[in-house]
């Protein structure tokens, strides 16, 4: 059996080599560019913009609390609703491009895979989650090869629902006055953070 001051060395040796290997780490990573260590941040400028609804989605207009369904949309009168869904991301992509003003000029496109906003039903009620997916891939302009890509985005956003959305409404944030604000926001965020190492 060992004995506790044999244990204690034992601990204090892997210590030592631990933090002299975080030390080695360390200084090997002042050697390279800065560019090297951590990601720069965005510096694009839009010069194309491409939105992309499948007509695989499949749409609902039941009235139901929850359609099991890709695209539920009730903040446009009643039409086709892959148009108005693609209008939606256009209008958010083209209001978050007059904040891009950077060197390098790309292309941008996005892929919807989810517009699952609220009904009738549970926006007089109960609200919910306009839940937003799409893909996003950015294109260098000169080449055409795609720079980052194509990459799943998440733009949830909590739907308001009973007098909370009534009274939204009255200040004349409908429904789709936030939801092209939480795109638009959120493609800017996409399109100009440095990118998560």
């Amino acid at each position: 059996m060992m004995s506790i001051n044999y244990c204690r060395k034992m601990a204090a040796a892997f210590a030592l080599v631990f933090l002299g290997a975080c030390a080695g780490v360390d200084e090997g990573l002042r050697e390279f560019p800065e560019g090297a260590v951590r990601e720069q941040a965005r510096d694009y400028r839009i010069a194309a913009y491409d939105v992309l609804v499948p007509r695989s989605l499949e749409a609902s207009e039941a009235n139901l609390y929850y359609p099991i369904a890709d695209i539920v949309w009730r903040g446009d009168p009643f039409g086709d609703r892959y148009e108005q869904v693609e209008a939606i991301f256009d209008t958010a992509g083209q209001n978050a491009m007059r904040s891009l003003n950077g060197s390098r000029p790309v292309r941008v496109t996005v892929q919807v895979t989810r517009f699952h906003s609220v009904t009738e039903k549970a926006r007089v009620q109960v609200g919910g989650v306009h839940s937003m997916r799409f893909y996003l891939t950015v294109y260098d302009v000169g080449s055409d090869e795609p720079i980052e890509g194509p990459r799943l985005v998440v733009a949830d956003l909590p739907a308001l629902g009973g007098e909370a959305a009534l009274a939204s409404e009255r200040q004349g944030q409908t429904m789709k006055v936030r939801i092209l604000e939480k795109l638009r926001l959120v493609l800017l965020e996409e399109l100009t953070e440095p990118p998560a190492t």
